[in-house]
């Protein structure tokens, strides 16, 4: 890698968020609908031209060749991720192969596979870094991340080298990384001294995980807030309980942000600790589909509108949106708060306490395996699986030997294939169902 390069390539994309946030400051987005509709046309010609899923939309008369108007734009059908994973193969461009390979975390219990083009990568790292820059990031700044990722359950050579590789790169980047999958007090004990100690301006990880962070080492409260951290942000999962946000904010003693996005959709909006979300409106076009959305939750539908490997069109992220603020066409510029995917830690019956999604990380790169979700009841759990015909015991036994890496405690459970999980009111198949009687905020 050369230093010098890297460096200047950080320079630079600073530069560039800091310019695009100062933008986003100043335009409230109301006045967004006709660039929207422009930027739009672009990449739907592009989209059935080179991509045989849209095109066959045209052929078939079931969406418009051009995009001229509002009415045009909402002819074409809605995409869902069961559409993705039923037409996977209509979904891969004719003329170039993807240089990157994304798959979703799977909070929604349906982890998603697709191609990312590297100058899509490089606009959702802007649009990160705007969040980042709105909350007092500098390009000196340090960051703690309460993070979790498939390398750290891996196997061998390769496990190792991702590691290594990770390890350089956040020395580069200022990052000092834990585990998130793994949530005991003595473990939490123990980050909380590495966070003391890191020089860190920020802390960043997951809702659930940082949420268990705080509530089991509360010893630690006034010692972390004379870090005076810049913000902290919650990533990849709503809040596991109503006064989440406030613990947060008290015990941290700062800003606490988040972002609305995902793997899949990019980034869509951001939120600084008591503003609403507001909606990076130059590259998404967000459509409610309530025509009472600034005083009811609302079903979206989100596309993207910069160039993307495989565009997002129409398509319904299965989240709900509340207290929308629309623009002069009724897309949505900016709301209140949302609901959809729920993470949550899991206690174990030795007393151990892992992040729910370390459960699939162990599960997710099989391709035999469609669909996950996870049952938590009070005597135990299950794992649910929609799986493939091919499906065997010898991918069961490989899950299960995974499980038994993340925990030696995980023995006693059953995995059950079924043809389908229940879905909540905004239509996700949500990756953990909480059946457990506890109070809420215990």
């Amino acid at each position: 890698m050369n230093l010098q390069k890297y460096f200047n390539k950080t320079r630079q994309e600073y530069q560039e968020a800091y310019d695009m946030l100062a933008f986003y400051l100043a335009d409230e987005g109301q006045d967004s609908a006709e660039y929207q509709l422009q930027s739009f046309a672009e990449i739907w010609e592009d989209a059935v031209t080179d991509i045989p899923y849209y095109k066959k939309l045209v052929s078939t008369r079931k969406a418009p060749r051009k995009i001229k108007s509002w009415d045009d734009f909402k002819e074409i059908p809605e995409l869902t991720r069961d559409i993705v994973h039923n037409n996977r193969a209509e979904l891969i461009r004719y003329k170039s192969k993807p240089p990157l390979l994304r798959m979703t975390g799977g909070s929604t219990g349906n982890p998603m596979q697709f191609g990312v083009s590297r100058e899509e990568g490089r606009r959702i790292r802007l649009l990160k870094l705007i969040l980042w820059i709105r909350a007092g990031y500098k390009i000196d700044s340090n960051i703690f991340l309460l993070w979790g990722h498939t390398h750290l359950l891996g196997n061998g050579i390769r496990k190792y080298r991702n590691m290594l590789v990770r390890g350089v790169k956040d020395i580069l980047l200022g990052y000092t990384r834990v585990d998130a999958h793994h949530l005991g007090i003595e473990t939490c004990r123990k980050y909380a001294q590495k966070l003391l100690s890191s020089k860190a301006n920020a802390v960043i990880g997951y809702t659930a995980a940082i949420d268990q962070f705080t509530r089991s080492i509360p010893e630690f409260r006034e010692r972390i807030r004379e870090l005076n951290l810049t913000f902290v942000m919650t990533c990849s999962e709503m809040a596991p309980r109503e006064d989440t946000y406030s613990i947060l904010s008290d015990y941290f003693g700062c800003p606490i942000i988040q972002e609305y996005g995902g793997v899949d959709l990019g980034q869509i909006a951001m939120k600084y600790h008591d503003e609403p979300f507001k909606v990076f409106h130059r590259e998404n076009i967000v459509e409610s589909l309530d025509a009472e959305a600034e005083k009811e939750s609302s079903p979206v539908l989100v596309t993207t509108t910069y160039k993307r490997y495989f565009p997002l069109i129409r398509y319904r992220a299965g989240d709900l949106l509340q207290g929308c603020k629309l623009n002069t066409q009724g897309n949505v510029i900016s709301f209140k708060s949302l609901s959809g995917r729920e993470n949550d830690v899991v206690t174990l019956p030795n007393g151990e306490i892992l992040h729910s999604l370390s459960f699939l990380h162990c599960i997710r790169e099989e391709k035999e395996v469609h669909q996950v979700q996870l049952i938590l009841e009070d005597h135990g759990m299950e794992i649910l699986l929609v799986v493939s015909m091919s499906y065997s015991e010898e991918v069961e036994k490989r899950i299960r030997v995974r499980l038994l890496k993340l925990s030696s405690s995980l023995t006693n459970f059953s995995i059950r294939t079924t043809n389908d999980l229940s879905t909540t009111i905004a239509g996700k198949r949500s990756w953990v169902i909480d059946r457990r009687k506890r109070n809420a905020g215990a």
